[in-house]
């Protein structure tokens, strides 16, 4: 009775019914959202900056953001760790920012002396290093952002800034994937010079840390440090450059306009 044809059809149909009554009551499974890996390299600005860049990516959704930068040093410095940092991290974009620092024990030529700003030799020494972080980068499957540097009081070092932010832009049309952005820097200068003081948001009005002119100091005004970095006069504008006690206007905008460029940087310089 069992093995009849018709037996065999209806107990295939039954079967076949509970398949898809239990499927289209299956829980429909959330999909996940790959998280996005941010390793950022720079020198003083970008460290300082890094609590105002670390708090604006707790606001980016799925985002993780690591800042490798510090005081001081310049491309040959991140190097040493470039490879283990890319095996550790997994960064889906690396930004570098750097000012032209050149007294650090790796920028030192042969004889140990410092490598004029001014100098062919400083100019090689950045492009054959940047070149080469450039080169890793891209090789490791990131997307890399070039953050061009802030121009500053000082002259010669500005001219120096200048003609660091053409090679590192040059070099991003080397290679695959490399964005090239002034935005950073511009929140914090004005057409491209250095500046003082910003008219106030409207967050810092309303926080009372705006002047009774409707300005605010953006950049540090005395000191050893005025028109580098970005602590207001009276803060702690030495090392390390930052502003952990009170806000610091240079901070909000550098970080806040940096985290929004990693996350959604232009499009690459075509090699």
């Amino acid at each position: 009775m069992f093995n009849s044809p018709q037996t065999i059809r209806k107990i295939a149909a039954v079967f076949a019914l509970i398949v898809v009554t239990t499927a289209t009551f299956l829980p429909v499974q959330a999909v996940a959202i790959t998280p996005k890996t941010a390793l950022v390299y720079g020198d003083s600005v970008t460290w300082e900056s890094r609590i105002a860049t670390a708090n604006q990516f707790k606001l980016k959704k799925g985002w993780t953001y690591t800042n490798k930068s510090f005081p001081g040093t310049a491309p040959c410095d991140w190097l040493v760790n470039l490879q283990s940092d890319l095996a550790t991290y997994q960064p889906s974009i690396v930004a570098i920012e750097t000012e032209g620092n050149n007294t650090r024990p790796c920028m030192l030529d042969a004889n140990g002396n410092v490598l004029p700003k001014d100098s062919q030799a400083y100019f090689d020494k950045y492009t054959a290093d940047l070149g080469s972080f450039f080169a890793q980068v891209t090789a490791s499957g990131a997307r890399l952002l070039f953050v061009k540097a802030i121009p500053m009081k000082d002259t010669t070092w500005n001219n120096a800034v200048n003609k660091l932010n053409t090679i590192g832009t040059t070099l991003a049309g080397q290679y695959h994937g490399v964005s090239v952005t002034a935005s950073p820097r511009n929140a914090v200068s004005a057409s491209g010079k250095y500046i003082d003081y910003k008219t106030c948001l409207s967050t810092e009005v309303s926080a009372g840390y705006c002047g009774t002119d409707g300005k605010i100091a953006i950049r540090t005004l005395t000191g050893t440090q005025a028109g580098i970095h970005l602590c207001p006069s009276g803060l702690n504008a030495g090392y390390p450059y930052s502003c952990p006690d009170a806000y610091s206007s240079g901070e909000y905008r550098f970080g806040k306009t940096l985290a929004n460029l990693i996350v959604s940087p232009p499009a690459p310089v075509l090699p």
